[in-house]
């Protein structure tokens, strides 16, 4: 059976409310050590996605409301869908994160480019006891060439 993306996302979603400044947003991932945060409005609907990439060059993080630097519109996934199909949904909209919802379409976890790689670090040990790389990685290649090496080593 083909891994699933429930099998690898992260359950607990932490949320930043609209109007908060980028600071606070920063110091909730500094904190929990996360990387992507989503934005609720007053309803607790997600609206957007900031993620530390977003806000790493700004300066007054104290006076920039988080809706200024958040992305949107947010991609969802089922958390039923096959790993493959996530990390080409990512690929193909140059994303580092997806939102997981469940069968209400309620927001139900995330998935990131952290999780992917945790997971291919996890894969590379147990299936290869010595852990020899099977390719390398030049500074230059897009997360596109490496999905495609992997795609061509069967992962």
């Amino acid at each position: 059976m083909e891994t699933q993306i429930k099998d690898l996302m992260t359950k607990t979603l932490i949320a930043v409310p609209m109007g908060s400044p980028v600071a606070a947003a920063a110091d909730i991932m500094k904190s929990n050590r996360i990387r992507h945060l989503p934005v609720v409005d007053e309803m607790d609907v997600i609206v957007g996605i900031i993620s530390k990439r977003d806000f790493t060059l700004l300066e007054n993080l104290d006076e920039i409301p988080v809706e200024r630097v958040m992305n949107s519109p947010i991609y969802y996934i089922d958390q039923d869908t096959p790993l493959r199909s996530a990390i080409f949904k990512m690929l193909e909209h140059k994303i580092s994160s997806l939102l997981i919802s469940d069968e209400n379409d309620d927001a139900v976890g995330i998935v990131t480019t952290d999780d992917l790689l945790g997971y291919l670090v996890h894969l590379l040990d147990t299936n290869n006891k010595e852990r020899t790389p099977f390719f390398s990685l030049l500074d230059t290649q897009t997360l596109g060439e490496v999905a495609r090496q992997l795609s061509l080593a069967g992962i």
